[in-house]
């Protein structure tokens, strides 16, 4: 039937021409076919033409030829400067293969006869009223020029000036290859094609007599024989069919040229292979639908032949032009605004070809006659559909309004228009298979797809891997892995993880900075169904997974089990950084634990895990509200123990104790299997929400450890900010860790090798890069002679010499010198910083403080600069090491001795730590050397806030005081406890809240290894009372061995149990408030003092006004006063971290009246009140007194003015009232003063009643 129909279309066709052809003639004398137009005739005849019909014509050069010739189109219409809605564009182009000139004069022909014949034959006027026509008589001028007349065959001419054919010459679909060198003739038409709205066209040639359509070539780029179909097949034949039947002799049957063709049409790949033709380039690339016309044998015949030539095409010009009206036309309109809508699509079910909306949301889709379902969707708009029927006669009208769809908007904009990411509809395992497999072989360089499981079904569970840097497993980047379908009943995860591939490789394909740094900087790993059993037996509509029987426990189930093996695979094979299991059944986020540790909910990465889910949450607010799922689904950020019926869950806790991978679940959906109509929904409140928190995996520091020698070094592992649990890097040394905004503490660590912290700052979704060499661990420490002492401080000093200089503040009793070696900043940086003493050895026979404060002197020199902690602590505490105070002992004491006794005393057989008696003791004794040494030094130092006390013979920290007479504040305890704690919690043995040595105290319990010194051991003249009650210093001992002076082979050991201790104590300097005492006019007052509440310590401020005082973490009552001002109270924090908090007070002036203080006058003025009111109240009660006799026969004395009257005093009170039994209420109106008057009268009336 549809062959009939194209039949009697193509024969009515004739008749039309032939009826025609009469009126033809009588207006077509003036067209002089006897000659060819060169270059420069056919430029002369255009401009010819347009000026003569300049209301209806206009000349275009498209671009320039290789020999810079014009390619001139002239455009014919009605209104030529108006783009007239609804009027389609045509064009013819011809001579492209230069040598083939026939299509080169018809053309021009045809323009002369259009032309004139305007308002002068019907059909004519007709065609110019209703279409855009633009015709390029030639393509290739410089291959004209070079061919020659009469030369049917060859290929002189054929070519460009650069011998590129341009039929051969366009980006082709099935030929990659094809495109490359872009002729300037071809820039110049694709430039033209894809910048004019074109609907319909033609390509003529010579050599043949035969109507060809798309495609020309095929996928296997057969030579001949292959029929290549396009999805608009009956079209391109009905097209090709109306050409040939118009044609006088195309038509026919029989061989023509050597050729043979039905009809006179054929497919173009079947006829032969032309890969990169124009006619497929304006099918792909526009609305425009092309033919190729071969019109004569002979390419270049003798210009006898142009007349007839001529009238062979005439009829078949005018007709093929008339097609441009043939199918559906009309208007895409905004249902709102009603203005139109440009780009929209036109589908026709059943043929795969879109095309698309101009400017003015005007479109043309030409269909051969049928009955057509076609839908028109425009970007962020609903997509609508209607049935129309297309006949023979002109084009179907069909107006769409398409009304604005949120979601489609929002695809257009955020999701890059992908149409399978709006799509209403769940993907098939075997669907995902496809899709993948697809999206892989096409985006090679960044996916990477495999599948990591069969089930016994048939199934596959696929895995996606997407980064820019495919072939490289880098570990220095963060690895993420996404899971959908963990559960086995929510394919709506399933559906999101495949939208978010398609968006993440759609996203790189544009280029998408975002979406390219994304793959630049990490490794995206997807599984995006895990249980494809379970999911292939979900029940939409089961919102909460009830009514699968697929459901599968696999999120209670170790990696170990059998059922988890290919995912355990993929934990081994890769270090992911961040898991992300999405689920369904209600919006909210579960983080770690899902079982309480030791009954704790929160991990040490609790920051890191909270950070990562509000990174999606924040994103998408409904997850903080509980009316989104309703009252009985959880909402927010939980951790997994928080929930009920899930506490057989562990895959989350084990994934993060095994693998150190920062695992969360996050339920995206209400609904596990919603209906396919709510996908695009979820998806569109999704992607956003992964995408960030896909970016937040980026947020951390990466890098690599090393030795000094850049060799990996084996077992090394990583702390973060005093975290309990350590990391270990790979063994490339390599690691990356996720973590929060801001400065972080890294602590590395490897077994023979010195441990080294470092900072490092974390940016907002950016990666830190640090590199870390770790330097040998000393392998054994030496006794050091006091003989050699000044040479190895001397040592120290130099290497660090801008942070250490060495001092002798004294003699011992036998004249040997007292070292210190101070560190620190320079004394003329004017920058205040806290002071710490550190002294060793009071007792000469506690040999252990001795070596200890000089192999602590050692490491912090050897770190300055490497390590972070000790930089950050000589740059801003100034610490006074002295290693011995009794040099004199030390040099007597024994190697071996635990218990000491040799050396304990001085030269004067004085126990050192038994003389520094406070300044208000009785006690009366002339001081030792070396305590007199140290008070002169203390008296011109500036008083250290922390003192710390290296003893020797125990394991213990005890704090003030050793007398029992001094009572501490609670503050007082408080803050010397906590000091006593820094240093015992970092010992492995101190914490066990017993003595570890058999000193005949091993039984006393104490604090966490802390004890008061009475408790420990009672005596006067403590070097570290001394300090804490007469300088304020928080001041601790620290007995660091059981033996007194250990074997030297104890040595490393003793120092690797103490190091870490003392290097925290050190950074407690800088903790607790600093400040400085201005008055209004800022002046520093340095009589001024601070006090805080709770404390018996009064703080002197130094001649600066400025005053350093320890305090542990805490809130605290600071109050700051001056004689002569006015005292201010404040209340200062004290924040865990280890700086300190800065108060600045400025104490106004106490005014002074008569010479006193406001205060004084308030409190005398308050005193003279006080008496005057005891005073006029004895008075009063005198006064009263005197009413006495009366009282105590009824009457009391009024309390009024001599001079009141009794009718103002009681007003008409005495009118007539009636006492209550009956009698008149008693008056005393006589002035008389006798008492006994009143007497008597009273007693009548008591008588009568």
């Amino acid at each position: 039937m549809f062959a009939l129909k194209m039949k009697i279309l193509g024969f009515t066709s004739i008749l039309f021409g032939i009826a025609a052809a009469i009126p033809h003639e009588r207006f077509t004398r003036s067209i002089d076919t006897t000659f060819y137009y060169n270059y420069d005739a056919l430029t002369l005849f255009l401009r010819n033409m347009t000026a003569t019909y300049p209301q209806i014509s206009k000349l275009h050069s498209i671009g320039k030829s290789v020999e810079k010739r014009d390619l001139w189109a002239i455009q014919i219409g009605d209104n030529i400067d108006t783009v007239e809605l609804g009027e389609p564009k045509f064009k013819y182009v011809g001579n492209m293969h230069g040598n083939e000139v026939v299509s080169r004069q018809i053309l021009i022909y045809l323009i002369q006869y259009l032309l004139e014949n305007y308002q002068k034959i019907d059909r004519v006027t007709k065609l110019v009223d209703s279409v855009d026509i633009f015709i390029m008589p030639s393509m290739n001028p410089d291959g004209f020029e070079k061919a020659k007349e009469g030369e049917c065959d060859g290929v002189r001419g054929r070519s460009n000036a650069n011998n590129k054919d341009l039929n051969r010459n366009f980006p082709d679909q099935f030929d990659r290859n094809t495109g490359h060198s872009r002729q300037p003739e071809t820039q110049a038409l694709i430039n033209w094609i894809e910048g004019t709205n074109f609907i319909l066209s033609a390509n003529l040639h010579g050599g043949s007599v035969v109507a060809s359509y798309p495609w020309d070539d095929s996928p296997s780029h057969k030579a001949t024989g292959v029929y290549s179909k396009s999805p608009d097949d009956d079209m391109f034949k009905h097209l090709a069919q109306t050409y040939s039947n118009n044609h006088l002799t195309m038509h026919k049957t029989g061989r023509r040229c050597g050729d043979q063709f039905t009809g006179g049409i054929t497919n173009g790949a079947h006829w032969y292979d032309v890969p990169g033709g124009m006619q497929d380039y304006n099918y792909l690339h526009s609305n425009c639908f092309e033919i190729t016309v071969e019109l004569s044998c002979c390419k270049y015949p003798p210009r006898s032949e142009l007349t007839q030539e001529w009238e062979n095409n005439r009829e078949a010009l005018l007709s093929y032009i008339e097609q441009v009206h043939k199918g559906v036309r009309g208007f895409i309109l905004d249902e709102h605004t009603g203005g139109p809508v440009a780009n929209a699509s036109i589908d026709v079910k059943g043929i795969n070809h879109t095309i698309h909306s101009a400017a003015d949301g005007d479109y043309w889709r030409l269909l051969a006659p049928g009955t057509y379902h076609i839908q028109a969707s425009g970007p962020g708009y609903e997509a609508k559909s209607v049935v129309v029927h297309v006949s023979f006669d002109a084009a179907t009208e069909v107006n769409f309004t398409l009304t604005k769809s949120p979601v489609l908007q929002w695809s257009k904009e955020s999701d890059y228009g992908i149409t399978d990411n709006v799509a209403k509809a769940y993907s098939k395992n075997i669907d995902i298979q496809t899709e993948l497999r697809q999206l892989a072989d096409v985006n090679s360089e960044i996916m990477e797809y495999t599948v990591i499981h069969k089930t016994g079904e048939g199934l596959v569970v696929p895995a996606v891997h997407l980064t820019k840097n495919l072939h490289l497993h880098e570990q220095d980047k963060p690895h993420a892995l996404l899971i959908g379908g963990l559960h086995g009943d929510d394919p709506v995860t399933v559906e999101m993880l495949m939208r978010l591939i398609r968006h993440i490789l759609q996203g790189y394909l544009q280029q998408d900075r975002n979406i390219v740094s994304l793959l630049k900087k990490c490794h995206l790993h997807i599984i995006p169904e895990l249980d494809p059993y379970g999911i292939e037996h979900a029940q939409m509509g089961d919102c909460s997974g009830a009514q699968n029987n697929g459901t599968s426990d696999f999120h209670s189930l170790s990696l170990e089990d059998a059922k988890l093996d290919y995912l355990r695979r993929e934990f081994e094979t890769h270090k992911f950084n961040l898991v992300v299991s999405l689920a369904a059944g209600g919006q909210y986020i579960v983080i770690p634990w899902e079982n309480e540790l030791d009954g704790l909910m929160q991990t040490d990465d609790e920051d890191v895990f909270q950070a990562l889910a509000r990174s999606f949450a924040d994103s998408l607010s409904s997850v903080y509200k509980p009316e989104t799922c309703g009252k009985d689904l959880p909402n927010g950020i939980k951790h997994g123990s928080q929930l009920k019926g899930d506490s057989n869950a562990v895959l989350m806790d084990e994934v993060y104790n095994k693998y150190h991978s920062l695992m969360l679940s996050v339920h995206l959906s209400c609904c596990k299997f919603p209906d396919a109509d709510k996908l695009p929904e979820i998806w569109m409140d999704s992607m956003q929400p992964l995408l960030n928190l896909i970016t937040k995996s980026l947020q951390g520091t990466y890098g690599k450890v090393t030795d000094v020698h850049h060799s990996m070094i084996p077992d090394t592992k990583i702390k973060i900010d005093h975290h309990v649990q350590s990391h270990p890097v790979l063994a490339t040394g390599e690691f990356y860790f996720l973590m929060t905004e801001g400065t972080h503490l890294l602590e590395i660590s490897a077994p023979g090798y010195e441990t080294l912290t470092q900072r490092v700052l974390v940016n907002s979704d950016s990666m830190t890069n640090i590199s870390i060499q770790l330097t040998s661990e000393i392998s054994h420490i030496d006794y050091h002679k006091y003989e050699d002492l000044h040479k190895v401080v001397s040592n120290i000093t130099t290497a660090c010499s801008d942070r250490a200089k060495l001092v002798s503040f004294g003699k011992s009793t036998s004249g040997k010198d007292l070292w210190m070696i101070d560190f620190g900043p320079e004394s003329s940086d004017a920058r205040y910083v806290p002071e710490m003493l550190v002294v060793g050895s009071l007792h000469g026979d506690e040999r252990v403080g001795y070596e200890m404060a000089l192999q602590l002197s050692e490491h912090l020199c050897t770190n300055y600069k490497k390590d972070f902690i000790i930089t950050s602590i000589l740059d801003d505490t100034r610490i006074h090491i002295v290693p011995t105070l009794n040099p004199d002992g030390l040099m007597k004491s024994e190697e071996g001795k635990c218990e000491g006794g040799k050396g304990h005393t001085n030269n004067n057989n004085k126990d050192l730590d038994e003389t520094f008696v406070l300044p208000d003791s009785n006690m009366t004794m002339k001081p030792e050397w070396e305590t007199k040494s140290m008070l002169d030094w203390l008296k011109e130092a500036f008083s250290p806030s922390v003192t710390l006390v290296l003893r020797g013979g125990d394991l213990m920290v005890l704090y003030p005081h050793h007398t029992k007479t001094v009572p501490l504040g609670e503050v007082d305890r408080q803050n010397l406890v906590s000091l006593g704690l820094v240093y015992a919690d970092r010992h492995p043995a101190m914490n066990l809240k017993k003595f570890r040595c058999g000193s005949g105290k091993g039984e006393q319990t104490s604090e966490l290894g802390i004890m008061e010194a009475s408790d420990y051991n009672v005596h006067t003249g403590s070097f570290m009372d001394y300090m804490y009650d007469t300088l304020h210093s928080a001041a601790i001992s620290v007995y660091m061995s059981c033996c007194k002076y250990p074997k030297q082979s104890e040595l490393l050991d003793l120092w690797l149990v103490n190091r870490g201790s003392l290097v925290a104590t050190l950074q407690q300097a800088r903790r607790g408030i600093k400040g400085v005492v201005l008055n209004t006019g800022r002046e520093f007052l340095k009589n001024a003092t601070v006090s805080i509440e709770g404390s018996t310590h009064l703080y002197p401020v130094d001649n600066g006004g400025r005053f350093w005082i320890y305090l542990a973490p805490g809130s605290y009552k600071v109050t700051v006063a001056s004689h002569g001002y006015v005292t201010q109270h404040k209340t200062v924090t004290v924040e865990e971290d280890l700086e300190s908090t800065e108060v600045i007070v400025a104490l106004e002036k106490e005014q002074r009246i008569l010479g006193y203080t406001n205060t004084l006058l308030v409190l005398g003025i308050g005193i003279i009140i006080l008496v005057l009111v005891f005073v006029i109240t004895a008075i009063l009660c005198l006064r009263n007194r005197k009413a006495l006799p009366y009282s105590k026969v009824g009457f009391r004395r009024l309390n009024v003015d001599e001079t009141d009257s009794e009718d103002e005093i009681f007003g008409d009170i005495r009118k007539s009232q009636q006492l209550s039994n009956g009698t008149q209420e008693y008056h005393d109106e006589t002035d008389s003063e006798d008492d006994n008057e009143e007497h008597k009268l009273f007693d009548t009336r008591s008588a009568k009643s």
